[in-house]
């Protein structure tokens, strides 16, 4: 993406059950640079392959310089005319490196087929070029969607202020690979929600799930198929329908909301986080302001990152302890800021006074 070769159009992959802020905040980033957009919706690419290969095809031929961004490395999720193809493919990540799935993160046959990669930090970059090939450009940007959020905390200054919305950010992995439970801890965690929400009803609950969570909640009402299925079934297990009508219950509630904006406003709007991780865990850091994660004996290792933070955060390993600790954090006259949290964010997770894209350009 040098700029003797001007970028002028990119198309971004915004994927139906992901996460939609990455590929937002590449666009955002490009509209600045003057650089225009087209968005291809993940769904569609499998309903529609002929029109949606030809649309690209398109955009390869009289926008020369475009660049298809994707917004996952897994080679499931794409059609086989984008596998198969010889585009030009981009990569910025689409969460942050916390956990210990090394291969996932770095050896995905499609992070594979990227001309570029944009690293959101040094363990990403030498993660990538550990890997790839000669004619792979990795690039040390920062990542995209921190650098939307700092930049979005930097214009509205964190004070310190009573704890008055909390935000619940629920994993989706009942399984993670070898170990025989995943990071999800939403079972657990709905019981004293509920039970402090409406004991509590002055105190605001935003619920944010992982996007395949959610899918698999709302999925778990219908029949109809899903190109997720794989992820959707490994959120849900057999006997949740207690569970999932304690989640359905929460919901009704006048002081509890479910979230529908992007990740960048609910952490802005938000005092105090409660979750079991990943990539959310980093982003809120850089606030510095109270978080508790849910961390038990059987819980999946984080990895280098995410061990750093995890050391400067408060942790939770029962439903006891999750309302001991909604209790303590609204029951103080205001919060104090980590500063250690934020510091430790920084160094793990750089920004940069540029944009990535920016960053990218002029490389």
């Amino acid at each position: 993406m040098k700029s003797k070769n001007k970028v002028s159009h990119i198309c971004i992959v915004r994927p139906n059950i992901s996460i939609f802020d990455h590929a937002d905040a590449l666009a955002s980033q490009a509209a600045k640079l003057g650089i225009s957009c087209c968005f291809i919706d993940f769904e569609s690419m499998f309903s529609r392959t002929m029109i949606y290969g030809r649309i690209f095809k398109w955009h390869t031929i009289v926008r020369r310089s475009s660049y298809l961004f994707l917004s996952t490395p897994y080679p499931e999720h794409y059609p086989k005319w984008l596998i198969q193809g010889n585009y030009k493919l981009a990569y910025a990540g689409y969460g942050l490196t916390l956990s210990n799935w090394v291969d996932g993160h770095f050896s995905s046959g499609m992070i594979r087929k990227c001309a570029i990669l944009l690293a959101g930090s040094e363990s990403e970059y030498l993660g990538y070029s550990g890997v790839c090939e000669d004619s792979q450009a990795t690039i040390l940007t920062g990542n995209p969607l921190m650098w939307e959020i700092r930049n979005s905390t930097s214009k509205n200054q964190v004070t310190k202020k009573q704890v008055e919305q909390i935000l619940w950010a629920p994993h989706w992995t009942a399984t993670w690979f070898e170990s025989s439970v995943g990071f999800s801890r939403w079972r657990e965690s709905i019981g004293p929600i509920l039970s402090f929400a409406e004991t509590n009803p002055k105190v605001r609950i935003l619920v944010r799930p992982h996007p395949i969570l959610l899918e698999a909640i709302s999925a778990s009402q219908k029949v109809e198929n899903s190109y997720y299925k794989r992820e959707i079934l490994a959120s849900l297990r057999a006997g949740d329908s207690s569970y999932l009508d304690l989640f359905q219950k929460l919901l009704t509630l006048r002081n509890v909301k479910l979230s529908c904006d992007p990740l960048p406003s609910d952490i802005l709007n938000s005092d105090a986080l409660l979750t079991e991780g990943v990539s959310i865990i980093g982003y809120w850091a850089s606030t510095g302001k109270p978080m508790a994660v849910y961390r038990d004996e059987n819980s999946p290792d984080f990895g280098a990152n995410g061990r750093l933070l995890l050391e400067q955060v408060t942790k939770v390993a029962n439903p006891s302890e999750i309302l001991d600790w909604l209790k303590v954090i609204t029951g103080v006259e205001g919060y104090e800021l980590n500063e250690k949290l934020v510091e430790v964010a920084q160094r793990v997770f750089p920004t940069f006074d540029h944009n990535p894209i920016q960053i990218a350009l002029d490389q």
